[in-house]
Formats: structure tokens, sequence, C-alpha cells
């Protein structure tokens, strides 16, 4: 039986009655990878015998040793009688791209920032705790290259104070994923350099750039861009070639251009 619930926003801890009532030798594959669950997996699925349930990229706070003794080898496609809790979960402080072993050749990989990088179990990367950090030499070099001593608004730029916190940035809790300096005096020829600024923030999903004298190469784009909304009117954009490597875009707004 297969049980796919992954990227539902689920928020919350795990019931103790959860998947009570499936019979203890049921094969059950239940995917929950990439919510929000918080809390401590229930000792009460240890009845289960032959449950396969992913939780990588959640915010799992414990794993009961009860859940990957001897009395359940059969757990995780029989992973855990091999190699104990991490086929469950890499515990905190550790990380993989599935947040689990798999097989012997590849543990879960030691963060440099210990608990910090990685607070939960099933972190699928080690990352700084402090969102944006990794995006600061981005942004300041936006800052420099794009007029920054002229915008309109500059609250915070350019100073010690967290990017969150900068006027026009949106963070969640992997970094930056909005910016919003529509008509705000941002102005650069260079459009390459600034192009690469932008495009190399990682988890960038909004760029709104509109009525800013600054056009963009969207060539310099990276394949599979994190950009959902893109809204660049009035910058001076001559060409759209390269929109094609924005596969998860879904608003554009280029009017007012050449």
């Amino acid at each position: 039986k297969d049980l796919d619930l992954s990227y539902n926003d689920f928020t919350g801890t795990i019931p103790s009655s959860f998947l009570q009532k499936v019979d203890p030798d049921t094969q059950i594959n239940v995917d929950l990878t990439g919510n929000i669950i918080s809390g401590v997996l229930p000792t009460s699925l240890d009845r289960l015998r032959q449950l396969t349930i992913e939780l990588a990229d959640n915010k799992i706070s414990g794993v009961s040793g009860d859940l990957c003794d001897e009395d359940n080898p059969a757990w995780m496609n029989g992973k855990v009688g091999d190699l104990g809790c991490e086929a469950i979960l890499c515990p905190p402080g550790k990380a993989l791209p599935l947040g689990r072993q798999i097989d012997v050749t590849q543990s879960c990989t030691s963060c440099d920032g210990g608990t910090s990088d990685a607070p939960f179990w099933g972190t699928v990367r080690c990352t700084s705790h402090i969102p944006g950090t990794i995006e600061r030499d981005f942004l300041a070099k936006l800052y420099r290259i794009a007029n920054g001593t002229n915008w309109i608004d500059q609250s915070n730029w350019n100073s010690d104070k967290s990017v969150c916190t900068w006027f026009g940035v949106i963070c969640d809790d992997r970094g930056v994923v909005e910016i919003n300096l529509q008509e705000n005096g941002l102005g650069s020829t260079d459009s390459r350099a600034i192009s690469s600024v932008l495009f190399g923030l990682p988890y960038l999903e909004k760029l709104l750039l509109s009525g800013n004298a600054m056009p963009l190469d969207l060539l310099l784009l990276p394949d599979g861009s994190p950009l959902e909304v893109l809204k660049i009117s009035a910058t001076g954009l001559s060409s759209l070639a390269g929109i094609g490597f924005a596969t998860n875009l879904h608003r554009l707004h280029v009017t007012d251009n050449k």
C-alpha cells in the first residue's frame, strides 16, 4: 500500500493514532517528505513490521530508538536492520540529500555548523541557521552596481542587519525568496553583471523590478530556475531570449520595453 502526502504544507505532529488501523504485517509506504511536520516520531508506529516512511525536510525533533532496534529489521525496505536509526532519518547535525541513509556506502554527513546548520532529524542539506546569509554577498554587490546610494528607499541595505530586513527583500526559512524593488531608482547598463547576481540567488521565486532602468540578460537564467514570478516591465529589456530556462515561471510582466 502507498500513501503519498509529500509537499502539502502539513503542520503539527504525527498523532499516535496514525496508521493504527493498518494490519501490522502489511507492507506500507508513506511519503511525508517536504511538509512542516514537527515533534517526535510516535512510538505507536512500532507495531508496524514493514513500514517505509519518508520524512525528510520536515521539522522532526526526535526518533525513538524503539523504532530502529532489532525488532524492526524490515523497516525502510529492510535498511533499519543494517543501518539503524539513520535509515529512518539523519540525526540533527547531519544531512543527506534524501534526509536518511539508504546504503552502507554513504553515511549521513556531519555539517560544519553542527545542529545550527541541521537542527532537525531528516535535514537534506547543511545550511546556515540564519536565512539569507548565503545571499548577503550577492545582494551587497547588487547595491554597489545598481546605483544603490541613489535608491529611493534603501533601508538597511549594505548594513550589518540580516538581509531579510533589507527593504524589498523577503525570506523564508531557506533564504531570500522575493525581491521587490519596483520603481525604486535602480540603474545599471551592465545587464550581464546584474543578471549574474540576481539569477545566482538559489531560492529566489519572485523578482519584481519594473520601473527601473536596469535591463536583464535572460540568457543567464540557470536551467530550471526557481523563479515563479518575474516583473521587468519598463526596464529597457531588449530580448526574451533565455526565458525558457525559467521552467517554473507562471507570471511574466515585460510591457513598455524595447
